[in-house]
């Protein structure tokens, strides 16, 4: 691992605990552990990961410093980025993104987290990995669309997903037939691909802008939830009942190129997330849920 520079600005923390992947878990040392392409890759505070994947999924090409004097135009998000420097976007795998932002419909951080390591716990593989002692658990990875297709409505249930548990089974399903692909999304670009997802039941204008930023890498996305709807309709608005689609023309008007990262720094910041200060002690280890 390469020791973090002024040149690869990350702060790991809020970058994984912002509600953009719920696919890391802390171990007790305060490193996050996570499966990526089949093998266990580790990403600690303080230092920039260097395994094959990490550049891209953390998004280390971007230039943090020409976004922040982009997006910097208000005092709002001028305080967000002071204390969320080194924050960045993640680029993450479309299946387990689609699936991770449906599941996360009117539901929390928590509980997201809990139903999706109950699912990947449950129907995943074990992997090839060095050692989950620090974890307390061996992880094993998000299941393919066939191993999630061979679960049930009541099963998916059982694991958290709710309401959201038949329409993530028919996506898995239809996927594993060859009837959806998660990656033309990405393919068709922002408008279609947004277009794309919304005629997949259970994805409405929020999921499918999450699966276009946090997986495409489209900056336009501005995802509303109701947590941005609020904050952007008092503080920019001055209308806290503003529907979801002006909120959503605004951010990605006011903020281009760069709307996703601005968004992003938004709402963690509104949420209480703050980059990890030298001498922090870490959180709470994850762990499953029997």
């Amino acid at each position: 691992m390469l020791v973090d520079t002024p040149d690869i600005e990350l702060d790991i923390t809020s970058t994984l605990e912002s509600g953009q992947t719920f696919c890391w878990f802390k171990g007790k040392s305060g490193c996050y552990h996570s499966i990526v392409s089949g093998k266990e890759v580790l990403a600690c505070p303080g230092v920039v990961p260097d395994w094959d994947e990490a550049y891209e999924l953390f998004r280390l090409g971007d230039d943090l410093r020409e976004i922040y004097s982009s997006i910097d135009k208000d005092p709002f998000i001028h305080s967000a980025i002071d204390s969320l420097r080194g924050m960045r976007l993640v680029k993450t795998e479309p299946w387990e993104t689609t699936v991770s932002f449906m599941v996360s419909v009117h539901n929390t951080v928590r509980e997201i987290k809990a139903s999706l390591l109950n699912l990947r716990q449950a129907l995943g593989s074990p992997t090839i990995t060095r050692d989950f002692a620090d974890l307390g658990f061996e992880l094993r990875a998000f299941p393919t669309p066939a191993q999630l297709a061979s679960s049930s409505v009541e099963q998916l249930v059982s694991f958290g997903l709710g309401f959201r548990a038949k329409n993530v089974l028919e996506l898995a399903q239809a996927t594993a037939k060859g009837d959806y692909d998660p990656y033309e999304p990405i393919r068709l670009g922002y408008v279609r691909g947004r277009e794309y997802l919304m005629r997949v039941k259970g994805i409405g204008p929020k999921v499918a802008d999450c699966v276009m930023l946090f997986s495409g890498g489209y900056m336009e996305a501005f995802p509303v939830d109701v947590w941005i709807r609020k904050v952007v309709g008092k503080v920019y608005l001055k209308d806290e009942n503003a529907r979801e689609e002006k909120v959503r023309e605004f951010g990605s008007s006011y903020f281009k190129p760069y709307a996703g990262y601005a968004q992003e720094y938004i709402y963690a910041y509104s949420r209480g997330i703050r980059a990890r200060q030298p001498g922090q002690q870490p959180g709470r280890s994850a762990q499953p849920l029997g």
